[in-house]
């Protein structure tokens, strides 16, 4: 049964998108075959960063490894408040768009594979949120991020990254008010299946680097041996 689905899923998404045609999540026009989230002109004009192009000279990449080692990171796009770019991040998290996570997930994965990034990656480990938070979203949409990821590339996402305790929403803190609201608050479940695996963060945005610093301590911690990478779909500028 499930093999015959698979064959007719193309047929069906296409009367489906007869009936309910997909729209581009910038502008607002049609998609047509081939296209997903975004139409081939947005696309194209999204400012993407090109980070794990860059190596340890990239923004981002300095910005975490000043802090902690990181072999590489990849951020999809310049993450500017107000950008028609940014409010895809607003969409899957406050929009109840899960969906739209998970295929901006693809997106880049496809773009990162690519280059190659996911060579000696053994694993996805989405940066939890506190239970409150996921109950009142309904989700997680790192996990989701994470998601699209795995259906690109096929690596496993792992949950054994998990949050102790909440933090409060960091949007108007300053960079040492960042690193204090998540300083300690991220653990290591089962820390023996990160012993010599190649790990890859997940994050929807990184601003100053905090999340994802406290992230890789904890990981550092638990299983030494482990390395570790960082994917984000968002890049604020340096502050």
């Amino acid at each position: 049964m499930a093999r015959i689905f698979k064959r007719l899923k193309p047929w069906i998404d296409g009367i489906v998108r007869v009936i309910y045609p997909e729209v581009c999540e910038i502008c607002g026009e049609s998609l047509v075959n081939g296209e997903s989230v975004l139409c081939t002109s947005c696309n194209a004009k999204m400012p993407r960063t090109f980070n794990h192009r860059r190596g340890p000279m990239s923004p981002v990449h300095r910005r975490i490894f000043g802090k902690t080692p990181v072999e590489h990171a990849a951020s999809m796009f310049d993450y500017v408040k107000q950008s028609p770019y940014a409010h895809l991040i607003h969409l899957m998290k406050y929009n109840n768009r899960p969906d739209l996570a998970v295929r901006l997930g693809e997106m880049f994965a496809r773009e990162l594979a690519d280059d190659n990034f996911f060579d000696d990656i053994t694993m996805l480990l989405p940066v939890p949120v506190y239970y409150t938070r996921r109950l009142k979203r309904g989700y997680n949409q790192t996990e989701k991020i994470a998601e699209g990821i795995s259906n690109v590339t096929s690596i496993p996402v792992k949950h054994c990254l998990t949050t102790v305790k909440a933090h409060s929403t960091q949007t108007s803190f300053s960079a040492y008010e960042r690193w204090q609201n998540v300083r300690d608050i991220y653990n290591i479940a089962n820390p023996s299946i990160l012993y010599n695996q190649h790990v890859a963060i997940i994050d929807d945005v990184i601003t100053t680097g905090s999340t994802i610093v406290s992230c890789c301590d904890a990981i550092s911690k638990a299983a030494p041996s482990a390395r570790i990478s960082v994917i984000t779909l968002g890049a604020t500028k340096a502050e």
